[in-house]
């Protein structure tokens, strides 16, 4: 009879350690299409199904959201990659994990009598910082153009929705924005003057090294619910309910989330579908760097090591 006691006692305690959550606090930046997969995962449950509790810290900006990475103010985040890239490159103890969005989600957007993206020489524009990230690429897509980019004047506005408010306001004559914000302001009369298109590493999930030796399952889990995220949100017949998670977090009406749906994930396959980093993705956002700082667009992608940004063992581990 004790030995029956001591077995069912082992068993409840093995049970109750095998059902036990796991808190990750990922640093995020505002409600919009970066988040689309993170809100899937939670909103469909696969993190609590990898007993996971993903709690979300959102940051002002990019540059807060690695530092916060970075000091372990977070344990994971979901990052803009150039600048990933550059705090690796400058011995900062973070890791990318796997990659969300691996070609842009950005598009080019002017004012209303803009008609070509040269006719943005000489004015005031924005995409977020004024150098680096996003900004980064849009000054590519105007040197790609023939804009020289020392000729933008470039205004300082993180986030993708007051980047309509300025358009609207006149603040500024062009934007880099993110559905479902650059349809939003499409409807409002404003073009999309240009989209790249070519792999790049937009949004990886990062992790912060020490964090994530101590806890290697957890990081396993969680990008393993996250991989579940990106198969799904491809299914087609989970169209409706994905358009509704957008719609949901990011508060725009329900025709605006289906053309987010129509150009992220018909169009543009921005998401990777098994959360796999590209080595052109990474390369691409190196050869923007140096033609951006350069002022010529460079005819190659230059060669990088993969493996100092990106770690594919947890993906391998995932379930």
């Amino acid at each position: 009879m004790l030995s029956k006691l001591l077995l069912l006692s082992l068993f409840a305690a093995s049970t109750a350690q095998a059902q036990k959550t796991d808190t990750v606090r990922l640093a995020t930046l505002a409600p919009g299409a970066l988040l689309w997969l993170h809100n899937i995962a939670d909103t469909r449950g696969f993190y609590k199904e990898a007993n996971l509790e993903v709690r979300r810290l959102q940051v002002a900006d990019s540059p807060a959201l690695v530092q916060a990475v970075a000091s372990a103010s977070a344990d994971a985040g979901i990052s803009l990659g150039d600048l990933v890239m550059k705090a690796i490159d400058q011995n900062a103890p973070i890791i990318i994990a796997g990659g969300y969005i691996t070609k842009t989600s950005l598009r080019l957007v002017g004012a209303k009598d803009v008609k070509h993206p040269k006719d943005f020489a000489g004015t005031k524009m924005t995409a977020g910082a004024v150098r680096g990230g996003t900004t980064n690429l849009m000054l590519y897509q105007l040197l790609m153009h023939g804009v020289n980019p020392n000729s933008i004047q470039r205004i300082s506005i993180p986030n993708s929705r007051d980047r309509v408010v300025a358009l609207e306001a006149g603040q500024v004559r062009g934007a880099v924005m993110t559905p479902p914000f650059d349809i939003m302001a499409m409807s409002k009369g404003f073009p999309i003057l240009d989209t790249f298109r070519e792999p790049y590493l937009q949004t990886p999930l990062i992790v912060n090294r020490g964090w994530a030796e101590k806890n290697r399952d957890v990081v396993v889990r969680l990008v393993g619910a996250s991989r579940k995220a990106a198969q799904w949100i491809y299914e087609p017949k989970n169209r409706a309910e994905a358009e509704a998670i957008l719609a949901k977090d990011t508060g725009v009406a329900p025709e605006i989330a289906k053309a987010s749906y129509d150009f992220l994930v018909v169009e543009q396959q921005a998401y990777s579908r098994d959360l796999s980093v590209p080595e052109a993705s990474l390369a691409n956002l190196v050869k923007i760097d140096e033609a951006v700082n350069a002022g010529k667009v460079m005819a190659q992608a230059p060669k990088i090591d993969l493996r100092k940004y990106f770690d594919p063992s947890y993906l391998a581990a995932a379930k």
